[in-house]
């Protein structure tokens, strides 16, 4: 999967000049930059949801195959806990949810509305049902938004443990902690350009650290 040369505008401002991404199939990839840089554009485009991927955007699947777990997610806040499983499970047909199976941090809120769940329940939840539905690319802006350190954990678990059946996976975050070095790759969008794009291990050798690449420490 790679962009090629692509420019994006927004209100006649350029974002993004000429800018060149590979991602890595075996490989977590990581979409780093700034707010404000670009980075959920990009996820739209790639997930081609609007079918308004550009001709330069190559070897992506087709948006059929994708899950995109945006920022904004619109459930219905009055359904419970186990009708939104039941809504999700419907996309979920070759490997059926097994209410038995579920984690223990979902099963003790079957009952509660979606909308009672505090903003990291909800999170964690529609994660791991979207992670059920079989896909070949997963794309996740900000997944670990108000979830603490010991969920991120869990989350991360996950998403490795996919990368590990041959899925793909792209991501934002402004969360590192338990990242994996040598399975994580890292595009850096600064200057409205790609300023670095290989694996983290090489991210860290020359940055530090994330700190040092947003240009917080010295």
């Amino acid at each position: 999967m790679k962009i090629e040369n692509f420019n994006l505008t927004i209100n006649q401002d350029l974002l993004l000049d000429n800018v060149s991404i590979f991602f890595e199939d075996e490989k977590l990839n990581l979409i780093l930059g700034r707010n404000g840089v670009g980075k959920t554009m990009l996820l739209d485009l790639i997930s081609n949801l609007d079918n308004n991927r550009p001709s330069n955007f190559y070897d992506f699947p087709d948006s059929r195959q994708i899950i995109y777990h945006s920022q904004g997610l619109p459930f219905i806040a009055e359904a419970t806990v186990k009708d939104t499983i039941a809504l999700i499970g419907d996309l979920s047909k070759d490997s059926p949810l097994v209410f038995e199976d579920l984690p223990g941090r979902i099963k003790s809120n079957l009952a509660k509305p979606f909308g009672a769940l505090s903003m990291g329940e909800r999170r964690y939840l529609t994660i791991w049902l979207f992670l059920q539905i079989e896909r070949e690319l997963y794309i996740f802006d900000e997944p670990f938004a108000n979830l603490d350190l010991g969920v991120v954990a869990d989350i991360l678990s996950l998403f490795y443990d996919k990368l590990d059946q041959g899925k793909k996976l792209i991501m934002t975050s402004h969360q590192f902690d338990f990242l994996i070095p040598e399975k994580t790759h890292v595009a850096f969008i600064e200057n409205q350009t790609i300023a670095f794009n290989d694996n983290l291990i090489a991210f860290l050798d020359r940055y530090h650290s994330f700190g040092q690449a947003f240009g917080e420490e010295r």
